[in-house]
């Protein structure tokens, strides 16, 4: 096993130590959570509990994309933990309404939104170049100009890999999302592009972070 960026990665890309890693370190924070409880206000400490827990489960959790459901169904314990905290519902209680109206992902489609994040970022050249050789719009590839994708926005499915990795995951993922869907975003990204561009020419003073944002793209 080696680890690379605080991801623990074994020979076999099972990501099983990955994922104790990920619950080891949920619960330990929980407990540290704990002693602090009564000191700050609740929805104080409803927001660090969540900017905690969240970081931990969304930190490259795309890698996570294709593993064993036995693998996966581990990591939902660490959100019920968390909103048993948060709520205060005992252990024996039934924590699934609980969970539901923080309206938290599940940690399955945390996985599968960070995989079509990754996608949307490769399409609009925000992704570093080596992911965005994996994900390429069909509309972009060569000698395919009667595919019906590419009038969708579909992305290339590549052949031949691992299908928990990015070549196949994250392509499934983004031709998987309503047409309408892709299209809407697209739409969204060109006026929000065209905005920033036009404050960025003019007097006005937009939002750094939108300025920061687009000025990558």
């Amino acid at each position: 096993m080696v680890k690379d960026l605080g991801v623990v990665l074994d020979n076999q890309l099972f990501m099983g130590p990955q994922v104790t890693a990920i619950s080891r370190s949920c619960f330990y924070q929980l407990h540290q959570l704990h002693v602090v409880q009564r000191s700050p206000t609740e929805d104080a400490f409803r927001s660090l509990v969540q900017a905690f827990m969240h970081c931990q489960l969304d930190y490259c959790n795309a890698l996570l994309a294709g593993i064993a459901d036995t693998q996966v169904k581990r990591l939902p314990s660490v959100e019920n933990a968390t909103a048993r905290l948060v709520s205060g519902v005992r252990r024996r209680n039934h924590h699934t309404p609980v969970v539901s109206s923080f309206h938290w992902l599940p940690m399955w489609r945390r996985i599968v939104f960070k995989t079509a994040v990754l996608v949307w970022k490769c399409i609009h050249g925000v992704a570093p170049a080596c992911l965005q050789e994996v994900c390429v719009p069909v509309e972009n590839v060569p000698g395919r100009p009667r595919l019906r994708s590419k009038s969708t926005g579909g992305v290339e499915l590549s052949t031949g890999q691992r299908s928990f990795s990015l070549h196949v995951g994250g392509p499934t993922v983004w031709n998987s999302l309503p047409s309408a869907l892709r299209d809407a975003v697209q739409s969204v990204t060109e006026h929000v592009r065209a905005a920033a561009e036009d404050c960025l020419n003019s007097n006005c003073t937009p939002s750094g972070g939108v300025v920061a944002f687009w000025r990558r793209l």
